[in-house]
Order: structure tokens, then C-alpha cells, then sequence
């Protein structure tokens, strides 16, 4: 019987290559990941730190002033920008559908609000629907706004 040698050599290197490539990513990567958790380890480990230092960041601050204050990647520090952002136009929102409410319970039309607002009537409309049924206003406010009495409805 005669046995042939195989030769493994050339796919043994090739395979070699393949997985120190493969390592090479990895450790790449695991020190990349090192680095970014070393960027948590200094930062308040409370929500209330973390809501304190937000607080005192303005929304049109940039990223490098909120990475100063929180002391955090750029990462993080563009993703609480992003968020405090958020909470500033859904507080604009909130006081533009309290006007309109104001406004709409004081005998004004959805046009005159309209232009007020510089919004489309039918907007105007919308949102007044949408602010009655979502129950953001009180009961009395609801009311209030459903009557058009002005001495009923206090400053939302």
C-alpha cells in the first residue's frame, strides 16, 4: 500500500493569515472598547448628578462645552445634546398649544390664532382636537375652552 503525503502547508498558511487577521481586528477593536469605558469611569454614578449637570447645559451649547461639563465622550455628550434638545422643542410645542388653548377659550377663531401662531387654520384646528382629547389641560381648562369663557380658564 502506498500512502500519499498531503500537503497542508500552503492552506495552513493561508489559514494562519486569515486568523491573525481576524485577531488582529479583535484586539483592535477590544482596545478601542477599552478606551471608550475608560471615558465612564470618572463620570457621577447617580441619575441626580447626571440630571443636575444637565440642567446646566443650555441646548445650543456645543458638544465640546457639554463633553467639558459631563466629562464624556463625544458620543455621549452628542446624545445628551440630542435629548436635551428634545425636551427644549416639546417645551416650545407645549407652551404654543397652551396659547392656542388660551387663545381658541377667549372666542378667537382658528384663523385669527392661525395668524398668530403663523400656523394653518386647519392646524390650529388639529391641535385643539388633539389637546382635548390627550387631557393635557384640566378639567375646568376643557371646559373652559369648550364654552369659550374667558374667567374660567387661568394661565396654562
Amino acid at each position: 500500500m502506498h500512502f500519499h503525503k498531503k500537503v497542508i502547508e500552503p492552506m495552513s498558511d493561508f489559514l494562519f493569515l486569515i486568523l491573525n487577521e481576524a485577531a488582529t481586528k479583535l484586539e483592535r477593536q477590544a482596545k478601542r472598547l477599552r478606551y471608550e469605558a475608560k471615558q465612564y469611569e470618572g463620570q457621577p454614578k447617580w441619575a441626580q448628578q447626571y440630571g443636575i449637570l444637565l440642567r446646566s447645559i443650555e441646548p445650543d451649547a456645543t458638544i465640546e462645552e457639554v463633553m467639558q461639563v459631563l466629562g464624556c465622550s463625544h458620543t455621549l455628550a452628542s446624545e445628551a445634546l440630542q435629548r436635551l434638545r428634545t425636551k427644549a422643542n416639546l417645551k416650545s410645542i407645549e407652551e404654543r398649544n397652551a396659547l392656542i388653548m388660551r387663545l381658541a377659550s377667549r372666542g378667537w377663531t382658528n384663523k385669527q390664532i392661525a395668524a398668530k401662531c403663523d400656523l394653518h387654520p386647519t392646524s390650529i384646528s388639529k391641535i385643539i382636537q388633539k389637546v382635548m382629547q390627550s387631557g393635557q389641560l384640566g378639567r375646568d381648562h376643557r371646559k373652559a375652552a369648550i364654552t369659550k369663557n374667558p374667567a374660567a380658564i387661568r394661565k396654562i
